[in-house]
């Protein structure tokens, strides 16, 4: 295997609803009851329609399905360096990988005039879980860190990087801290669909046994 082919199946952060049977071909139905996803909000009604017409029909299945289907859907966030759109073109690493998952994909068919391709469906990052268990979507590349929380409803690719350490940033004005233990009572500002958030959870669960202040968690937008 080519070192580029190596690099793709790294960057691929592959996901299935991790309750859905490999063998489904039809998604539940847009009116069901709705999945709860940790950290994420549910689409509102409106929201949900729009996607179902700009999207298709929501469906679930296994790499035979989405063969058959001939297409695969990669979820994902605009972002300078990894996917944007520069002058009407796609470009970035994300199209990079999903072209050589593309010729991958389709190198040996026996019919070479038809072929499964590998389409971008950028979205908003609260929404690329909520939409690959809906359906609209097969693979989610973005850079998600993999969390117990998101290993309870998803499944993942072999890990994308090492182990990340996450560092504390504050402010001119904030008042220097010594440990982790100096944030008990303080208030962070973090994404709800993060995975630093479920890191300050976990630090409130310690400082919840310890008898501390919690630490005041102040959602910001998706956006950031």
């Amino acid at each position: 295997m080519t070192i580029a082919l190596r690099l793709l199946f790294a960057l691929l952060i592959l996901a299935v609803a991790a309750c859905s049977d490999p063998s489904e071909t039809a998604a539940p139905e847009p009116d069901g009851p709705e999945q709860k996803v940790p950290g994420f909000a549910p689409l509102p009604d409106s929201e949900e329609a729009d996607t179902e017409r700009s999207l298709g029909d929501p469906w679930v299945g296994d790499l035979d399905g989405m063969k058959e289907r001939r297409v695969i859907r990669v979820l994902t966030v605009y972002s300078v360096g990894r996917y944007y759109i520069d002058a009407g073109r796609e470009k970035g690493l994300i199209k990079e990988a999903a072209m050589l998952f593309d010729t991958f994909i389709n190198k040996g068919g026996k019919q070479k005039h038809i072929k499964t391709r590998v389409v971008i469906v950028p979205v908003a990052r609260d929404q690329l879980i909520p939409y690959l268990l809906r359906g609209w979507g097969d693979i989610v590349i973005a850079s998600l860190s993999i969390t117990p929380e998101r290993q309870s409803i998803v499944d993942f690719s072999i890990p994308a990087s090492k182990p990340i350490s996450e560092i504390l940033l504050t402010g001119p004005s904030a008042r220097p801290l010594d440990s982790i233990d100096d944030l008990a009572g303080e208030t962070i500002y973090v994404r709800q669909s993060s995975s630093y958030r479920e890191s300050v959870e976990t630090l409130n669960e310690r400082f919840r046994r310890e008898g501390r202040a919690l630490v005041d968690i102040e959602p910001v937008s998706e956006h950031l």
